[in-house]
């Protein structure tokens, strides 16, 4: 909502007029996953949904907050239910704290990236995949039947995939996987908090390790980048 509604004081109406329609659906989760830590990001809790469900082995039990829903529970019965969320995740995560823009511009040149250029291979599946990313491109689309008749369609696309930062005249601004890890990693850890004072922009899913088809771990990168700028702090680099 923050890229597409207030981002540079532009409301996308195409967006909106979607999201509008939108109801959420909040599905109980106490244990989580091996690869999510959403508690380290604060994403773990929330009351902004329109019902919560709980799973048991024969049954579901539903929390209405939206008045909308009311005409669909009229003959089941009635139960306590107070959603519970996950307090602990089995990933355990360090963000990094960046200081200053010093820090930031010695971690942006720090030899944490540089694995990345063997490792990564460009796909794009990390960012195709994480529910906070929100970039992309258009394709125009002309009929066969009709030269003079067509459509302009937005086409997700993504920093990690060839081609995506091309300008005009041929010029790229990141033409190696390191670098597009780089720009990945701290728009989601700190340069959307940075710009906006909110949240992170990751939420701690860990949807992009479970989709890399190199195994790359997204807790395990962001740990690496906080061991090197406590390196960067603490004077060793």
């Amino acid at each position: 909502d923050k890229i597409y509604l207030e981002n540079g004081g532009f409301e996308d109406a195409f967006y909106k007029r979607i999201r509008e329609k939108v109801k959420f659906v909040c599905i109980e989760c106490v244990e989580g996953f091996d690869t999510c830590f959403c508690t380290t990001m604060g994403s773990n809790k929330t009351d902004d949904y329109s019902l919560a469900v709980r799973f048991d082995e024969n049954s579901a039990l539903f929390n209405i907050n939206d008045n909308e829903f009311d005409k669909y529970f009229t003959d089941c019965a009635k139960e306590e239910f107070e959603l519970k969320f996950i307090e602990k995740n089995m990933a355990e995560v360090n963000l990094p704290e960046i200081e200053s823009k010093e820090v930031l511009n010695k971690l942006k040149e720090h030899s944490v990236w540089k694995e990345y250029d063997k490792r990564c291979i460009q796909c794009g599946s990390c960012t195709v995949a994480c529910p906070t990313c929100s970039c992309y491109t258009t394709r125009d689309i002309i009929y066969n039947e009709n030269a003079n008749v067509g459509e302009r369609k937005r086409v997700q696309a993504s920093c990690h995939i060839d081609g995506f930062d091309e300008m005009a005249g041929g010029h790229r601004f990141r033409t190696n996987a390191s670098d597009k890890m780089r720009y990945k990693i701290l728009h989601k850890i700190h340069d959307y908090k940075e710009q906006f004072g909110d949240n992170h922009m990751c939420v701690g899913c860990g949807r992009c390790t479970d989709r890399c088809p190199e195994h790359i771990s997204i807790t395990a990168t962001i740990n690496k980048v906080d061991k090197a700028v406590k390196e960067i702090v603490g004077g060793k680099n």
